[in-house]
This record gives structure tokens, sequence and C-alpha cells, in this order.
């Protein structure tokens, strides 16, 4: 897997719209968003666990 770097100097060298771009930077925000989420989730369910 790539990272944003990556992404998005491969999409400069492609000469990709500032659309498309934006696009990408979109999700990448809601990868992020959703990765800590997913994190505080498991927090609660290990003290919810440790609580039983």
């Amino acid at each position: 897997m790539y990272g944003e770097r990556e992404v998005f100097q491969w999409l400069d060298d492609q000469k990709a719209p500032f659309s498309v771009r934006l696009h990408i930077f979109q999700a990448f925000q809601m990868y992020q968003l959703v990765v800590e989420m997913d994190k505080k989730i498991m927090e609660l369910e290990k003290k919810t666990q440790e609580e039983i």
C-alpha cells in the first residue's frame, strides 16, 4: 500500500486534475477518521470486558 506522499507525488507526475486530487485527499482523511474511531471502539470494548 502506498502512503499519502507517494500517491500525491504520483498524481503530480500524472498531472491529475485538482478535483481528483481533492477527492483522494478527502478519502485519506476519511480513512484516518475511521482508523481513529476504530481505535476508540476497541478501547471501549476492552474496558467493558475488564469490568465484566
